[in-house]
């Protein structure tokens, strides 16, 4: 072999190792929407919240996947997309999953049947895939009414806060759990046909613990919030927040986050409950979660 074809090789070789290094721990941010109730029924008002949540939390058991809880406020309208695909590069997010609650389909005086519409936006180009709905998990409507009513027997949204885990033991959650399960089967054959570039990484280094800090900021206000409940990874660490920080230890890896805010400035709208996302790298030295509200009661994360 001469010198010069053996210089080529190993240039070649070189691109293809830098290459795969840079594929290496890329997977897709699939930026999750709040599940939108367009039923125009009370008795479905603590669905949304909680399917949402699964879906996100099913989304994780793909390696392929990063998946990010967004809340983008409310002005947040599925068939916006523009505004949507604005505030989804904002989060950085890949892609965007739109989903709807739509009116429950009567089947008779004891039945009904839940109908959702799931699509899946490419952010970067505007690709759209295909709408696509399901209307075959009914629910009995007294199982409706129980769970309505069994939401207000707690004040402030607490019953949500603690996480799906018993909505999912109820009639309607096990309900949920069918329809999450078809949205990620809907995912997974949609996203091929979308051209994404993924941008998402993994952790990196061990799983290890380290100190983490959380804060919440009405950013146009430039303000922070003394008072809000923070639930993280469905462990309640409201009492971890002093002065408005809130300081705990957790593990690398992904983080769910619910927080109520208690303490808005006059006039500002936002949300009754956010869930929002982010992972946690302990060999990074930054490792304080920064939540932002923004004017329109939008939420956007970010470390500092």
């Amino acid at each position: 072999m001469s010198k010069l074809v053996r210089i080529l090789v190993i240039a070649a070789l070189a691109m293809v190792a830098m290459a795969s290094s840079q594929a290496q721990g890329k997977r897709i941010v699939i930026g999750v929407l709040p599940v939108y109730d367009n039923s125009g029924q009370s008795l479905t008002e603590n669905l949304p919240v909680n399917l949402t949540y699964m879906i996100y939390r099913d989304l994780l058991k793909n390696s392929d996947y990063e998946p990010k809880l967004l809340s983008p406020g409310a002005l947040y309208d599925p068939d916006a997309i523009d505004t949507i695909t604005d505030y989804a590069t904002k989060a950085k997010a890949d892609v965007v999953l739109i989903s709807s609650i739509l009116p429950c389909v009567k089947i008779n005086n004891l039945k009904c049947r839940l109908k959702m519409e799931v699509r899946l936006v490419n952010v970067g180009n505007g690709k759209s895939g295909a709408k696509a709905t399901n209307d075959t998990v009914d629910v009995a409507t007294v199982d409706l009414m129980r769970t309505v009513a069994a939401a207000y027997v707690s004040s402030n949204y607490a019953s949500f806060l603690k996480g799906p885990e018993d909505f999912e033991k109820q009639p309607l959650g096990k309900g949920a759990v069918k329809l999450a399960d078809w949205t990620q089967a809907y995912i997974g054959t949609t996203l091929p046909t979308l051209d994404v570039a993924p941008t998402g990484t993994d952790v990196v280094g061990k799983p290890t613990t380290c100190d983490m800090d959380i804060h919440v900021r009405y950013v146009t206000k430039h303000s922070a919030s003394k008072s809000y409940t923070l639930i993280v990874n469905d462990k309640d660490e409201t009492s971890a927040i002093k002065d408005g920080l809130a300081t705990f230890i957790m593990q690398s890896g992904p983080i769910m986050i619910r927080v109520q805010a208690n303490d808005p400035p006059y006039g500002m709208p936002i949300e009754k409950m956010y869930q929002t996302s982010a992972n946690l790298d302990c060999d990074s030295m930054t490792r304080t979660l920064s939540l932002d509200i923004g004017s329109a009661g939008d939420m956007l994360t970010h470390w500092q």
